[in-house]
């Protein structure tokens, strides 16, 4: 998945994780720090000082389709905006 600046929409990071389908409906499950930009495990933030953090993830995966009884790879992409808490 690639992470975009709240302030320039520019990539600034990837990151990894996996989509879940439940309904036809596609969930992203990833780790926190990817959002938060905080260690778990020190609790110091992980992008040296840098003010901005993630606002939309972008990603492309392959979901398997079935099509006149064969199975195909279909190519999707998705885009998730990131909704903080805190605004």
């Amino acid at each position: 998945m690639r992470l975009h600046s709240n302030y320039t929409d520019a990539e600034m990071a990837t990151g990894a994780g996996f989509i879940y389908e439940l309904k036809q409906v596609y969930e992203l499950i990833t780790n926190g720090h990817n959002f938060t930009r905080v260690n778990p495990v020190t609790g110091q933030n992980m992008m040296n000082g840098n003010p901005a953090y993630p606002a939309s993830v972008s990603t492309l995966f392959r979901k398997v389709i079935i099509q006149g009884g064969q199975q195909k790879l279909s190519r999707v992409f998705s885009n998730y905006n990131y909704i903080s808490d805190d605004e």
